[in-house]
């Protein structure tokens, strides 16, 4: 049986699971992780690591949700 591929907001909440269990729980937290935090993390693709600065920035901007639905960047 072929694995189910997942959607552009699964893998955007999937990131977001994998960051609360790696111990960033807040949006602080989040926004507060350095390159040398988000490249310690195990098993992360160079995409989802692109994701965290995404991620980061709509924190910023009050755009968590726009972030997880794939809004337009710029809007972010």
């Amino acid at each position: 049986m072929a694995a189910k591929k997942l959607t552009n907001v699964q893998k955007r909440l999937a990131l977001i699971d994998k960051l609360i269990e790696a111990g960033y729980k807040t949006e602080k937290d989040i926004s507060d992780m350095t390159i040398d935090q988000i490249l310690g993390l195990d098993g992360l693709a160079v995409e989802e690591m692109r994701s965290i600065s995404g991620l980061q920035k709509a924190i910023k901007n009050h755009k968590v949700i726009t972030f997880v639905a794939g809004g337009d960047e710029n809007e972010q």
